[in-house]
């Protein structure tokens, strides 16, 4: 009996710390979310320029605040937290750490979509250099945003948030945001192309048994979806002319 109740206190005192600071997997930016369902063009469309994808020059904000500790106060009904750099945060809802580097992920991420829309006889991801020498087209970028918000639920209970989340109660919600632009530079005569601003969003409920581990997840989902459309903006787009 009592290997059983020193069994429930451990339990019960891990949940608490799962659900006031969070879990200690980090998570990682990964692109594409789903191979399968990357957009991909007909032959016919498929031109015969070579381009160059650089990093991206990162416009974000620089504040990270962190009100999770909220949770903690009697009849609080939740804790937040919002970063716009979540690369530099340490605490998130389901998550402790978001390994990211958006500048060059997000470039590289574009470079992937592009190498495998059949669209450019070669596309490759460069620091620079001598890329206006072996590309046809430069493409380049900005970042705008890139931010975090979470959500953590503590139902007014505080401490006693675990025993709700044990019955399958919702931990919170994590947002996603994402705010960059593209543009597409011919390296001889200097024309350029720019496809409007890709913006995007995406919320998650999350819970012990549902959508846990995912806090971060919606920025490579909805950056293939909004790559996606790009690939068929630019298969209707006379690239080969500057």
């Amino acid at each position: 009996m009592r290997s059983c109740q020193n069994a429930v206190r451990l339990a019960t005192f891990a949940l608490i710390g799962l659900a006031l600071g969070g879990c200690g997997v980090t998570a990682k930016f990964t692109y594409p979310a789903d191979a399968a369902t990357l957009a991909r063009v007909s032959g016919s469309k498929m031109t015969h320029l070579t381009v160059a994808v650089e990093p991206f020059t990162d416009y974000r904000g620089n504040e990270n605040s962190d009100w999770f500790a909220m949770c903690l106060l009697p009849l609080a009904p939740y804790g937040w937290v919002t970063y716009e750099r979540p690369d530099a945060a340490r605490q998130f809802l389901s998550i402790r750490e978001y390994d990211t580097n958006p500048p060059e992920d997000l470039a590289k991420a574009v470079a992937l979509s592009l190498k495998e829309s059949g669209l450019f006889k070669s596309v490759y991801f460069s620091y620079g250099g001598a890329t206006s020498e072996s590309a046809d087209i430069v493409v380049t970028g900005t970042v705008a945003a890139m931010t975090y918000e979470g959500k953590k639920y503590s139902y007014c209970v505080s401490i006693l948030t675990p025993c709700l989340l044990l019955l399958g109660l919702p931990l919170g919600t994590s947002r996603n945001t994402l705010q960059m632009e593209l543009t597409f530079t011919h390296t001889k005569s200097g024309a350029t192309f720019r496809p409007g601003p890709i913006t995007t969003e995406w919320s998650k409920l999350q819970g012990l048994y549902y959508g846990f581990g995912h806090d971060c997840r919606g920025f490579s989902i909805t950056l293939q979806e909004a790559l996606n459309e790009l690939v068929r903006t630019l298969a209707n787009t006379n690239l080969a002319s500057p």
